[in-house]
């Protein structure tokens, strides 16, 4: 039975699995776009690299080299894992984001140029092979009939929670802790860790899903 835009609306947003879904997409793009945004004045202010050819080239590097090995991991996390469609596929996204975690708290203890670029090019590795297993588990939550619309709820998640205030967030938490030049990269940091509480309600969600759906063919 074809559903009104409102229907499906409410249909959509009465599911935990897209919701949680929803939310840790958010908080991982938002932290990308609050770091992408900063990043070059962080370097300069905090690691105190004068030369601004230094500090392109070295970005440049970084958001190159972040998603290419972003690729190559995901590729070996399917070859061995499977993709988002997989039963476990959210427990593997909880892994690959605790890890860029891992880096991602590291980035702001980082007082060299190599040290902060090693850093970060792991964070944006593992942070990239997160995104497209979060996207998928995403769009497999809900029917094929209501995918266009989960997919822009989910972006207007993304832009009304958290790509729009956090580099707000993160100049913010600069002005007030000025005297601690990585408090703004410290706090997104944080934010990207709280993800890791809205990806374990996937996983549960997920698990039930599958289990629900298990049961279901068992009686048939």
């Amino acid at each position: 039975k074809k559903m009104t835009y409102c229907m499906e609306f409410k249909y959509i947003m009465r599911n935990p699995l897209f919701i949680n879904g929803a939310l840790g997409r958010s908080i991982l793009l938002g932290v990308n776009t609050a770091f992408h945004y900063w990043i070059s004045d962080y370097m300069k202010n905090a690691i105190h690299i004068e030369n601004p050819h230094v500090i392109f080239w070295s970005y440049t590097l970084m958001n190159i080299g972040g998603p290419v090995g972003g690729v190559f991991a995901g590729s070996f996390i399917q070859y061995f894992f499977g993709g988002y469609e997989n039963k476990h596929s959210a427990s593997v996204l909880l892994a690959t984001h605790f890890i860029s975690c891992i880096f991602g708290m590291l980035i702001p203890f980082m007082e060299g140029l190599y040290s902060f670029c090693a850093m970060v090019l792991l964070y944006l590795i593992f942070n990239s092979s997160s995104l497209p297993m979060i996207q998928g588990i995403i769009i497999t939550s809900v029917s094929t009939e209501l995918k266009g619309t989960a997919f822009s709820i989910a972006n207007l998640f993304t832009m009304m929670l958290t790509s729009g205030p956090a580099p707000v967030f993160y100049g913010f938490i600069n002005d007030t802790f000025h005297g601690h030049k990585n408090a703004g990269m410290l706090a997104i940091m944080l934010c990207c860790c709280l993800g890791l509480l809205f990806i374990l309600g996937m996983v549960f969600y997920r698990y039930k899903m599958y289990n629900e759906l298990e049961n279901s063919s068992n009686k048939v």
